[in-house]
C-alpha cells in the first residue's frame, strides 16, 4: 500500500473513530458507583451519574463519606478528568462541582474557565 493509501486509512480511522458513540463503560469507574448518603443528616441535593440511563439524577447526600459520584457541578467534573491520569476515558458529567476536594492542576495546564 502507498504512504497515501496509508495516511487515507488512518484519517478513515480516526474520524471513525472520533464518530463512535460514547459507552457508559468508557467512563471513569467512579461513574459507575451508587450513589450513597453517607453516615451524616445533613439533607443537601446532589446529583450522582447513573450509567444506565447515561445521564445524571437527583439524591440527598448527608453532608460526610459517600463516595466519589457526587456532583453539584459540570465544571469541576470535566476538570478532575482532565487532571486525571487516564485520559481515554470520557468523564461523567453531572449539573453540579464534586462534594470531593478538586485534584491540583497538572503542571503543564493553565487555570481556564470553562463558562
Amino acid at each position: 500500500m502507498s504512504s497515501g493509501g496509508l495516511l487515507l486509512l488512518l484519517g478513515l480511522l480516526t474520524l471513525w473513530a472520533e464518530l463512535t458513540p460514547v459507552s457508559s463503560k468508557d467512563r471513569p469507574d467512579f461513574c459507575h458507583l451508587p450513589h450513597e448518603t453517607g453516615p451524616c443528616k445533613a439533607k443537601i441535593q446532589a446529583f450522582y451519574y447513573n450509567p444506565i440511563y447515561d445521564t445524571c439524577l437527583k439524591f440527598i447526600y448527608g453532608g460526610c463519606e459517600g463516595n466519589a459520584n457526587n456532583f453539584k457541578t459540570n465544571e469541576e467534573t470535566l476538570l478532575d478528568w482532565i487532571y486525571s491520569s487516564n485520559l481515554t476515558q470520557r468523564p461523567c458529567f453531572c449539573p453540579g462541582p464534586t462534594w470531593r476536594p478538586s485534584p491540583k492542576p497538572h503542571p503543564g495546564l493553565l487555570p481556564f474557565s470553562l463558562q
